[in-house]
């Protein structure tokens, strides 16, 4: 008998906070489902805008990707490139690597060997490669 008494002066001690929270959550909820509501209403406005854009190949790439990367998928797109080597500029920051091997695909990065060489301007084209193209801050050489 005396368990229950506890029991009971326990949840009548957490019963406030409870309801507390229990409302702070609805009202967090509701604005999500209301964010939720606004979001689809405005997708359903502009269906037609966001059916173009998901039908067009490489859209949205020019508000995401960085121009140093929009250029060289630039070439590598003009010139059908399977396969590439890429500089070590690359790999320092402001060269997003990995962007570029993205949206590359499906040209992959290959070895030092690889028949063209994406390279960043001011630096020097590796041996056996001739410059096939500037763009931007990048620039595609061929090597044999």
């Amino acid at each position: 008998m005396e368990e229950l008494v506890l029991s009971a002066k326990a949840r009548a001690k957490w019963a406030v906070p409870l309801l507390a929270v229990a409302a702070l959550s609805f009202l967090s909820i509701g604005k999500t489902v209301d964010d939720l509501r606004r979001s689809l209403a405005k997708a359903f406005r502009n269906r037609a805008e966001i059916l173009v854009a998901w039908r067009t190949e490489h859209s949205g790439e020019a508000e995401v990707l960085p121009h140093r990367v929009q250029d060289a998928l630039a070439l590598l797109r003009q010139y059908r490139v399977p396969e590439y080597a890429y500089s070590l500029a690359w790999g320092t920051p402001g060269h997003p690597t990995q962007r570029l091997v993205e949206g590359a695909f499906p040209a992959r990065p290959g070895p030092t060997g690889a028949p063209f060489f994406l390279g960043v301007k001011g630096e020097s084209l590796p041996e056996a490669c001739k410059l096939v193209e500037e763009k931007g801050e990048v620039f595609l050489a061929r090597c044999t």
